[in-house]
């Protein structure tokens, strides 16, 4: 881009300097790598079914009823088992990898309610533990519609993009060495 004189570059980055306190320490600088990372649900999916189970309380899977479908509805909820006839019969059952849910310090309830909270009203979600031999998500609508190392053993992390905003608002980040190396 430099070469071709480019007035909008096409890969932009961004080095992120961290706290002294942080910079010299591997674990909290993966932490704060951490919370930088964009991820998609695909990243940490490792399947993804479709299946026809017209009741909900009663799933014909039985990997999922033992795992975390039975315990959900083991606890009366009058608001959830009046709208279990509204259900969909169609449930999309994803199925999480651990290594990766792990490496990226996610949680079975964090990643089920981003999900809920994506779709407001409209999708059920229910989900297994997150020490289950198995990470599943179940998800079905309502009605009859479809789901659709810097020297001195400091660390800095590059970043695609330029989302500086963000970067600034991270607990251990060093705003005032954090430069676009557009700018330098």
């Amino acid at each position: 881009e430099i070469i071709n004189i480019a007035t909008n570059i096409k890969t932009p980055s961004l080095s992120v300097f961290l706290e002294p306190e942080i910079a010299g320490n591997a674990v909290m600088a993966k932490n704060v790598q951490q919370e930088l990372a964009y991820m998609l649900l695909r990243t940490v999916n490792a399947a993804v079914e479709i299946w026809y189970d017209p009741d909900a309380s009663f799933t014909i899977i039985e990997e999922a009823y033992s795992v975390f479908v039975e315990s959900f509805f083991a606890i009366p909820d009058d608001k959830v088992a009046n709208r279990i006839p509204l259900m969909s019969p169609w449930l999309l059952r994803l199925e999480l990898d651990r290594a990766k849910m792990m490496d990226r310090k996610l949680t079975m309830p964090y990643v089920a309610g981003r999900i809920a909270e994506s779709f407001k009203t409209d999708l059920f979600v229910i989900w297994s533990e997150d020490n289950s031999e198995k990470l599943i998500i179940c998800c079905r609508g309502w009605g009859q519609g479809a789901i659709e190392a810097r020297t001195d053993k400091e660390w800095v992390l590059e970043k695609d993009g330029v989302n500086l905003k963000t970067v600034m608002c991270i607990d251990g980040v060093d705003f005032k060495e954090d430069i676009l190396p557009q700018l330098r």
